[in-house]
């Protein structure tokens, strides 16, 4: 990993010749363009902080960030350690008084070990490491649920110094520079991914305004970066809790085999919904995923589920009006018969469920 240190503001930066702006891995803000405007290879870092008005922590983040995004050299600071792609992780040497910071994963609602990785992406031949691949794995599986504190792996009081520190982790983690030319598959995009969250998500909580603006919108419960907010007793969801783990969890596999499914790889989204369903119980999901594998003509399959969903609930309707059907489709008449007829024990109003046991009995 890379070293953490303060950017030596003695060094001169100079503007990279023949940027093509639009392929940056994040766009720069208007005051970051006017600090690039003022940096011209003759001013060190402490004479930009006086000439461009913005204070001295507005122009070193924006030097920061210009330097992030390759718009800029800074001769003799120390270089961003690309991650290794075998033996020992590669890691930068350690100046004398400085300190290695790691990407913090402790507040991620699931934790790099309980995270429900993909087994056909960890399998699939890149050149990253497996650790690598499980940290982009479990970072971009959860960015739909996760709030930009989460993200940086700070709490939600945390100070600038705190926020610039967890941002420089993840951003010396996961730049896209750091792979180039790699081969990377699908991780390629999951990598951009979590680096434009992650510059999104230090230029808001760094800019006083931005962040009470969001601080606001979390305590309001947006659902798309929600966080735990006080209960009527005053105590605060434990979001690193067994059942909120499992709650995740089960999201993120439900979401993957709805990926699968859109995509046309019924076997892989039903492999996907499987792992969920150990996980949860979830009636409705069961039932849901039987539908889909009837619909596919996938009688074997879908009866697999439609037997799942009779096991959360044996007094489910629903369940065994589809176990019927399979039945029906597998010429298994005497089966088919006798579901409908349960189900029609449980609710006798029903006549469509009357016409099929008619049918079936004549």
């Amino acid at each position: 990993m890379a070293t953490m240190k303060v950017l030596d503001e003695n060094l001169t930066p100079a503007p990279k010749p023949n940027v093509n702006f639009s392929a940056l891995s994040a766009q720069p803000t208007p005051e970051e363009f006017f600090v690039l405007s003022r940096i011209d290879g003759a001013m060190t870092v402490a004479q930009l902080c006086t000439v461009s008005g913005l204070g001295r922590d507005k122009t070193i983040s924006a030097v920061e960030k210009l330097l992030l995004v390759g718009l800029i050299e800074l001769p003799g600071n120390e270089p961003v350690a690309a991650p290794s792609t075998g033996g020992e992780r590669g890691k930068a040497k350690a100046e004398p008084g400085s300190k290695i910071v790691e990407p913090n994963y402790g507040f991620l609602p699931i934790g790099l070990d309980a995270y429900p990785y993909d087994p056909s992406l960890l399998a699939q031949q890149v050149e990253l490491e497996d650790d690598v691949k499980r940290e982009i794995l479990c970072l971009y599986g959860q960015l739909p649920t996760l709030n930009y504190y989460q993200l940086l792996g700070v709490a939600s009081s945390a100070t600038r110094k705190e926020l610039r520190a967890g941002y420089f982790a993840l951003t010396k983690r996961f730049h896209p520079d750091l792979f180039f030319r790699r081969l990377l598959g699908d991780y390629e995009t999951m990598i951009e991914k979590v680096f434009q969250r992650t510059v999104k998500a230090y230029e808001t909580l760094s800019h006083p305004k931005k962040r009470a603006g969001y601080d606001e919108s979390l305590a309001h419960g947006r659902k798309s970066h929600s966080t735990p907010v006080p209960s009527t007793a005053g105590q605060v969801d434990d979001i690193n809790s067994p059942e909120r783990k499992r709650d995740m969890a089960f999201s993120v596999l439900v979401r993957r085999g709805e990926t699968r499914a859109a995509e046309g790889d019924i076997s892989g989204a039903a492999e996907e919904f499987r792992n969920a369903l150990r996980i949860k119980r979830d009636l409705e999901l069961a039932l849901r995923v039987s539908r889909l594998l009837t619909s596919k003509a996938l009688p074997d399959e879908a009866l697999v589920f439609a037997r799942a969903a009779l096991k959360i609930d044996d007094d489910s309707i629903d369940a065994l009006i589809i176990l019927g059907e399979i039945y029906e489709l597998k010429n298994s008449f005497d089966e088919a018969l006798q579901h409908f007829e349960r189900a029609l024990s449980l609710n006798p109003g029903r006549a469509d469920i009357a016409q099929r046991v008619e049918r079936l009995r004549a």
